[in-house]
């Protein structure tokens, strides 16, 4: 007879494995990915040990740890938009879950239903904040935290589909396909919230002495306060000639904390002005200050395209050639070419 192992126990080993990975290049990671790993190959074997052994205490555990789960999502991905309190009061909801758990036959079918609730609402929350430039990630990378989150909360409200699923399966089968079912949802969502994390993660510079430079409940109170357009263009036209005379958008790891720092102005504040002035996000105003730098060093260098994008504060060629393309309208070899053959043509004329 062949010896099998549970599928969680597999998705388990493999959490850990990926936790340990992840440790030995924390110089490059959040310490959080790591923790955020550790609690899911946690939970992924309670459910191990659940469907193998059936008990009532491991039936509590895995609610709980199903409860827990989104919220704790939440708060890998919110970096440091909430103050302490604040992420504190999230944890209600999963202690109510557990208290309807520790009573099941009383509650019926509550916390199935309680816990799908909460996977759809904070992946729907997951969505909505993907719009907001996070204060201490790079504002480089502000495209790739937006997917990363969206990933996240996709998952999350996969996980509220695969619950329903799992009440269809109790009414119909009577569980008969709740462990795969189980299983497999497991092995799809936390394998891509893990995948989304270290993308948000790798995006925060590490030990940058500008982060929370103002408190989170100052900024949280401030981000819902609307600038007067005086009090906006006041700031961009701040951050223009702070830009134009010191280049920060050369610095790949600037984040909207060090801005705001160098402004004198909370982070959310900058956000904010920059939003109601330019109507675009401060990612793509910075890119544009970079673009233009670029475009200037195209016409009057020689250097490589590979060092111009890297001096203008670009990480990636694919970024810099699609803000390239956004904000010139012509690739950066075309633009270069268009302005040798007009000089050629110039100079012909003068001849």
């Amino acid at each position: 007879m062949m010896f099998s192992v549970p599928l969680p126990f597999v998705a388990s080993l493999l959490f850990l494995l990926t936790g340990f990975l992840l440790y030995k290049r924390k110089g490059r990671f959040q310490v959080g990915v790591v923790k955020f790993v550790l609690f899911c190959a946690l939970g992924t074997f309670i459910v191990g040990l659940r469907w193998t052994f059936d008990l009532a205490i491991l039936r509590y555990t895995q609610s709980v740890f199903s409860a827990t789960l989104p919220v704790i999502t939440w708060l890998c991905f919110t970096l440091n938009g909430e103050g302490a309190w604040q992420r504190l009061r999230h944890f209600i909801a999963p202690l109510l879950i557990a208290g309807l758990a520790y009573y099941p036959d009383l509650w019926l079918g509550a916390v199935d239903v309680s816990i799908a609730l909460l996977f759809f609402v904070y992946g729907i929350g997951l969505f909505v904040s993907a719009r907001y430039v996070p204060n201490d990630a790079r504002l480089s990378d502000f495209e790739q935290i937006v997917i990363a989150k969206k990933v996240a909360g996709t998952m999350l409200i996969f996980s509220a589909f695969v619950d329903g699923l799992l009440s269809v399966d109790y009414l119909a089968n009577d569980f008969i396909h709740a462990e795969i079912i189980v299983s497999i949802s497991y092995f799809v969502m936390i394998p891509a919230i893990v995948w989304a994390l270290i993308i948000v993660s790798s995006s925060i510079p590490i030990n940058d002495p500008s982060q929370s430079t103002h408190t989170e409940e100052e900024n949280a109170a401030l981000s819902k306060v609307y600038l007067s357009e005086d009090e906006a263009r006041e700031v961009v036209g701040r951050l223009d000639s702070m830009m134009k005379r010191e280049a920060l958008f050369k610095d790949p790891d600037l984040t909207l904390s060090r801005l705001g720092r160098k402004l004198g102005c909370p982070a959310k504040r900058v956000s904010m002005a920059v939003n109601q002035v330019y109507g675009r996000n401060i990612s793509k105003v910075l890119n544009e200050y970079r673009i233009r730098y670029a475009m200037n060093a195209l016409c009057e260098t020689e250097e490589s395209i590979t060092d111009i994008f890297l001096q203008a504060g670009f990480q990636s060629k694919s970024n810099f050639n699609r803000e390239f393309l956004r904000v010139a309208g012509i690739t950066p070899t075309q633009y270069r070419l268009n302005h040798k053959q007009a000089e050629s043509i110039q100079q012909q004329g003068v001849a």
